[in-house]
């Protein structure tokens, strides 16, 4: 996984899953500026193949369900 900061005119989605075949991006801490009347975005972007994004998925997926399994047990007295 690579991070670069970026910027746009448009203010970026959050996840970028679709215009690249090989990569994702996620796009975060978007600023917006502006100059002269002008508003644009700065924002970091942290660009992963899809291997990479399905790696960290399944993370969060992972850890979701550990805490998932904390609520079950302490709602059932374990």
């Amino acid at each position: 996984m690579q991070t670069i900061k970026s910027q746009s005119n448009e203010r970026p989605q959050e996840w970028d899953i679709t215009s690249s075949g090989t990569m994702v991006y996620h796009n975060y801490n978007v600023i917006e500026v502006e100059k002269e009347g002008v508003i644009s975005y700065e924002y970091d972007v942290d660009k992963m193949t899809h291997q990479e994004y399905n790696i960290q998925l399944q993370y969060q997926i992972d850890k979701q369900k550990e805490v998932i399994d904390q609520l079950l047990a302490l709602s059932s007295g374990v």
